[in-house]
């Protein structure tokens, strides 16, 4: 009965986790209906799982696609979920709903969310800690700036996949208990195939350093090798129900964009040692390198932690430091790792290394828990000011962190009112402290606080401030005024363009099985029409060759030149289309189950140039 009474109160608690996690984004949701609804997000992702949730209602497993000639192999693309059974269910069911695009990237985002928050629920539980720690365990991992600004809103493959972290984290665990069963060697292995087939490479990155630590931590701690081996046996069989979707990545990236990723190390999106004290307000506003290696002002929102972490771990390490220490070393030499890792530049497929902060954000909460825990347990032979030490560290932070960054103004543009905010936070939890201090909604003080701190933030700082939205429009869904008995392409310009808003080139290619026409839209708006010769080539993933078509034809020269000079050297055969190489784009229909087309682009242009503009 005990065990019953147990297991009921858990599952409660994680629902209710979930529950909480859930209702917070709803907040953000009618603050901004717009919230999850961003850049990749609306050119990319969205797109997809509407193909997704068209093919398997055709009947169709969706491994590839004919309305996209950038990413049509949708298995090869690996960051879809194409074999995530978890991820192909919550399409189908989203897409059941009469939902606009904004609340499709919401409702698919929210699911996410939640179910991460269950999971990191779990994990917590399963440490033995109470059901509020949990719960404040939860809100870190489910709510931090990185997965919100990031992950939730902008590249879903990331919340894809890290929503399996602490399941497998949780799984990984209970196959390391040895008073369990013979067959605990089965609970990691389900959650290890949904992070992998969650299609974010780096999240399966964070999952072999979370196995390398546990395996190491397990072999300091038992001393025999055979303690790992129900985990490691496992994770190995998470790996072989994910094949499938590793393995279509490993054969199918020769020759694409992927692998001409260059092998130089990436200086971008590093997190800067300067930017630290973000963890307490996430306000503060240091340099960081941005995508396009420019060092600009940016404030540490993917840094929002809600307060209590960092300070609760401080506030361990002053009051009881030796005895925190002892009980979460391992966890310590972890988080310090992570922390590292995104600091650090790294390369290819693993650029950007501020990707680490989610499995941060992860470790921290733990390592925070454990802290407040212990505290809570000598807090009775302690004077009142000790039993509510991470309170007195919240104030004293807050008030020491706002003073620096007036001084050296790093406040940045959303200093208030933030910085009031959070003040008035600490206050209220170091009174708190005193007021309930018999009380028994004490423990749901630092979930709380949790809660308040990070819905300030993101509704005092847009999570989305450093990439472009799209305002697209459900008449989008509407085959008019195009023909939808053809398949057409649209390009456009580097991102790093369109941030900077320039001026830009679209073109669009009519696919048919004559001699092709183009007709290319300027702006100023003029039309111009090429005859192209065709040939069939086999192309099952984007090809580097399609890069050299977007390489040559948007560079800054090109952008600076007048339009119509630059109209009369194109329809002239200048240099532009004579250097140009292959450019692939999917034809015909009756061809898609074939071949893809690529169209080789010739000297022999016509000249129908005609000034009017397109939009009349």
């Amino acid at each position: 009965m005990p065990e019953t009474r147990s297991t009921r109160s858990t599952i409660a608690g994680a629902i209710t986790a979930g529950l909480i996690v859930a209702g917070f984004c709803l907040i953000l949701l009618w603050h901004d209906p717009l919230i999850f609804w961003n850049d990749d997000y609306e050119l990319s992702v969205l797109p997809v799982f509407a193909d997704v949730a068209r093919s398997w209602s055709e009947g169709h497993w969706p491994l590839l696609s004919p309305y996209s000639w950038v990413c049509g192999n949708l298995a090869g693309e690996f960051q879809y979920g194409t074999f995530s059974a978890f991820v192909n269910s919550a399409v189908i069911l989203i897409w059941k709903f009469p939902l606009t695009f904004s609340q499709q990237a919401a409702a698919l985002s929210i699911t996410h969310l939640f179910v991460l928050a269950i999971g990191a629920f779990l994990l917590a539980h399963d440490r033995r800690f109470s059901i509020p720690l949990s719960v404040f365990v939860a809100l870190v991992v489910s709510l931090n700036g990185w997965i919100i600004c990031w992950g939730a809103t902008d590249w879903f493959g990331a919340l894809g996949a890290f929503t399996w972290l602490p399941w497998a984290w949780w799984g990984a665990e209970r196959a390391l208990d040895r008073p369990r069963t013979q067959w605990r060697f089965l609970w990691p292995a389900p959650f290890v195939y949904l992070l992998i087939t969650g299609g974010f490479p780096y999240t399966v990155l964070m999952l072999l350093l979370l196995i390398a630590w546990l395996s190491i931590k397990s072999l300091g701690q038992m001393r025999s090798i055979r303690s790992i081996l129900p985990m490691l046996f496992g994770v190995a069989l998470g790996f072989g129900l994910s094949a499938p979707a590793w393995l279509a990545i490993l054969d199918l990236v020769q020759g694409s964009a992927r692998e001409l990723q260059p092998a130089s190390a990436h200086w971008q999106w590093l997190v800067p040692p300067a930017a630290l004290p973000g963890l307490i307000l996430p306000l503060w506003t240091v340099n960081w390198t941005d995508f396009s290696s420019r060092l600009v002002p940016h404030p540490g929102t993917e840094l929002a932690c809600g307060l209590v972490a960092p300070v609760a771990l401080i506030a361990g390490f002053i009051w009881r430091g030796r005895m925190l220490a002892r009980r979460i070393k391992w966890e310590l030499i972890l988080l310090v790792l992570v922390l590292l890792l995104s600091m650090i530049p790294t390369a290819g497929l693993f650029r950007w290394s501020f990707r680490w902060l989610p499995f941060f954000h992860l470790v921290l909460a733990v390592c925070a828990a454990e802290a407040l825990q212990m505290l809570r347990g000598v807090g009775s032979s302690l004077r009142w000011p000790g039993s509510a030490t991470p309170a007195t560290a919240a104030l004293a932070l807050v008030v020491l962190t706002a003073i620096t960054m007036s001084i050296s103004r790093m406040g940045g543009s959303y200093a208030f009112p933030l910085i009031g905010i959070f003040l008035g936070l600490a206050a209220l939890w170091y009174f708190l402290e005193y007021f309930l201090r018999d009380s028994g909604f004490r423990r749901w003080t630092p979930p709380a606080i949790t809660f308040f701190a990070l819905l300030a933030t993101y509704l005092c700082i847009p999570p989305n401030c450093g990439v472009p939205k799209y305002n697209l429009s459900q008449e989008l869904l509407k085959p008019s005024p195009l023909d939808p008995r053809r398949l057409y392409l649209s390009i456009y310009p580097w991102a790093e363009f369109t941030y900077r808003g320039l001026d830009y080139v679209s073109s669009t290619v009519t696919a048919q099985s004559g001699p092709l026409e183009s007709r290319v839209n300027f702006m100023p708006q003029f039309t111009a029409k090429l005859t192209q010769e065709q040939e069939t080539t086999y192309s099952t993933i984007r090809l580097a060759k399609m890069v050299n078509w977007r390489d040559l034809a948007w560079t800054e020269s090109l952008l600076r030149e007048n339009w119509t000079s630059f109209l009369i050297r194109l329809l002239n055969g200048s240099w532009l289309l004579r250097q140009m190489k292959d450019a692939f784009f999917i034809g015909p229909p009756r061809l898609l189950r074939e071949c893809a087309l690529s169209v080789r682009l010739i000297r022999g242009l016509t000249s129908n140039l005609s000034p009017r503009r397109f939009h009349e």
